[in-house]
């Protein structure tokens, strides 16, 4: 299966401290859902700043349909990558509609304006995701589960092959969260869309990823499918648990 993106070899750290993260390689598979996993404070946000192009490597470098991606425009890396932040900037009496189309800006001209092939993939999209009923609501006025999916909506405004997402369940009941995902796991099968998200819920995670990046305590990157790190230890070996247990529909730690 192609790679639509991947790192080789990189390195990652802030000024002279120790690294981050350290020699780290995995594809990023088109067309899936991928989650970034690993434990508190191992590196995840800092690798996706890396991904999108907001900080710099090291060492090593990043392929985006094999070219390097400090090597595109920043006019084309948001024709090709898009990021997802936890959380919406205050814009007071914004539409979800209007935030939304602001996905569209890398394709308007200079003053932003929307045309109407702009329009009719907004359209789509708000029904695809079944937000209808947000549509017209101030942002304020949403629910924190709410607010994920028109974040999300708007990622895939953007229309760009590769969405990226930092905690885009961190804050939203577990009941919005399966939501979310399962939104996202129809994008990647229905779409083509080839996503990935860092997560702390491994049980949500694994009952949708397809692959997953595991942040190791060497800190380098160990990637499978879930099956396939559970049933080699990685995942124990990083989380430290014994008796993990993965079920048709669940994944967590038998009891003791």
């Amino acid at each position: 299966m192609k790679a639509l993106l991947e790192i080789q070899n990189i390195t990652l750290g802030y000024g002279l401290n120790e690294p981050i993260l350290l020699d780290a390689s995995a594809p990023l598979k088109e067309g899936r859902l991928t989650a970034l996993l690993g434990v508190n404070g191992i590196g995840k946000s800092t690798l996706i700043r890396a991904m999108v192009g907001m900080m710099a490597c090291r060492s090593g470098k990043i392929l985006m349909d094999e070219k390097e991606l400090f090597q595109l425009s920043l006019a084309d890396r948001s024709q090709k990558i898009s990021l997802v932040k936890t959380s919406l900037p205050d814009l007071g009496y914004m539409t979800a509609q209007d935030f939304i189309g602001m996905g569209r800006h890398p394709y308007t001209n200079w003053i932003g304006r929307l045309m109407k092939k702009d329009q009719q993939i907004i359209d789509s999209v708000i029904e695809s995701m079944g937000i209808e009923n947000l549509a017209l609501r101030y942002l304020f006025e949403l629910s924190d589960g709410e607010r994920q999916k028109v974040i999300v909506a708007r990622a895939l405004v953007q229309d760009t092959p590769v969405i990226v997402m930092d905690e885009p369940i961190a804050f939203i009941d577990p009941v919005a969260s399966l939501e979310l995902l399962d939104i996202l796991k129809k994008q990647c099968a229905d779409n083509g869309k080839t996503i990935l998200f860092s997560s702390h819920d491994i049980g949500a995670t694994f009952m949708y990823a397809d692959d997953v990046w595991l942040i190791d305590n060497d800190r380098t990157i160990i990637s499978g499918t879930p099956n396939a790190l559970i049933e080699n230890g990685s995942v124990e070996a990083v989380f430290g648990k014994k008796g993990f247990e993965l079920g048709q529909n669940t994944v967590g730690f038998k009891p003791c």
